[in-house]
């Protein structure tokens, strides 16, 4: 076990932060949290209220992590005291050639799963409207990324470790023996730091990692009222083409009487200032919203909520460390971060464990930068 006197900063307070943050404490390390703005805030990409998980993925690695981080969602919610996920059918249509390829990655690893008949997915959910063959995975399930934050920090404050909230950190010098954070202009000292913070990994890295190059999207999503069926709602991913820019749409049932959908990567590069969602973007949501799920009728209570995106070249994760793990970044999770979350957070505790010589390898880790 490592000393209890070396002093670890995780820079970030995202699920990926707090999750880091909540393993290397359990496993003895001393802890402090410094995040840049409110925790959950709208600035990075791990706010709001619910997160798909699913285990289709056209990479039969991928599955098998899946698989492994569903494992590892069990083992957290036993840790926290607290539900975090409630199993729901997941679904994946709009493409047969892509529902094809997630079935063959599915039958490689022995994962259950069928195709849904037309009459069967009437019957279920009479009120939504699909598309194509209609494939549904039994370990489907709604992340309650809402409590997810919150308990993860009730955990650190309960084991003593600080988390630091609207604090900001300008910089990071590698010092002899260790790494100094310069804290709103203030020098702090500590044995390592672990940076999590999406789009100003790369920025406070700069000249210490030679990460890969980040693209920064600001991404909306769009909620409103949906009244109840006999048979929850299912997690779900269409994937016909939209007519804007974006690769596919999600949707989630993200709390009771709540939908919740978006358009995968369709944001535009972030900018300063307040987000503003384009409207090419609100009429493509509100469009799909009402043809999908109110029969070209008025969505009620609809509301607009942005967040941002990090996307590594190839849109998996990147791990890097220098010497000693003394520095560690890891990035590029947007939209598969969440699902994957406790498993990020036992890779980076491995990073620190073993002195950066036990590095993540394999989807969903990108092969540039993941060392053996």
């Amino acid at each position: 076990m490592p000393s209890t006197t070396e002093k670890i900063a995780v820079i970030g307070a995202g699920v990926m932060g707090l999750g880091a943050a909540a393993e290397l404490s359990r496993r003895g390390f001393d802890v402090e949290v410094f995040e840049r703005a409110d925790i959950g805030n709208s600035e990075g990409g791990s706010g709001g209220i619910g997160r798909i998980f699913r285990t289709t993925y056209p990479e039969p690695e991928a599955v098998r992590s899946l698989i492994e981080a569903g494992r590892l969602w069990d083992e957290l919610e036993r840790t926290l005291g607290l539900k975090l996920r409630s199993a729901v059918s997941g679904l994946d249509y709009g493409d047969d050639v892509i529902t094809a390829g997630f079935a063959e990655a599915l039958n490689r690893e022995e994962v259950q799963f069928r195709f849904l008949t037309d009459d069967e997915t009437a019957e279920r959910w009479p009120s939504l409207r699909f598309s194509g063959r209609v494939l549904e995975q039994a370990d489907g399930a709604l992340i309650h990324s809402e409590r997810v934050l919150p308990a993860l920090c009730e955990y650190l404050e309960q084991r003593s470790a600080l988390i630091n909230r609207s604090t900001t950190v300008d910089r990071i010098v590698q010092v002899e023996a260790g790494v100094e954070l310069v804290v709103n202009g203030n020098p702090r000292r500590f044995d390592r730091v672990v940076v999590c913070a999406g789009a100003g990994t790369n920025a406070l890295c700069d000249g210490i990692l030679d990460l890969p190059a980040v693209r920064i999207t600001q991404e909306f999503t769009l909620s409103f009222d949906l009244e109840a069926e006999a048979e929850p709602f299912p997690v779900a991913c269409d994937y016909r083409k939209p007519s804007i820019h974006g690769d596919s749409y999600f949707w989630l049932p993200s709390e009771p009487g709540r939908m919740k959908l978006g358009v995968f990567a369709s944001g535009v590069e972030a900018a300063l200032g307040p987000p503003q969602c384009p409207a090419a973007l609100a009429d493509e949501l509100y469009s799909y919203a009402a043809a999908t799920f109110a029969a070209n009728g008025e969505l009620m209570n609809s509301e607009l909520t942005p967040c941002t995106y990090d996307f590594s070249p190839d849109e998996w994760f990147f791990a890097d460390a220098t010497a000693g793990a003394r520095v560690v970044a890891v990035g590029g999770f947007s939209g598969h971060g969440y699902k994957f979350a406790p498993s990020v957070a036992i890779a980076i505790a491995e990073i620190i464990d073993s002195d950066g010589l036990k590095m993540p390898s394999g989807l969903p880790w990108t092969p540039s930068l993941a060392l053996v």
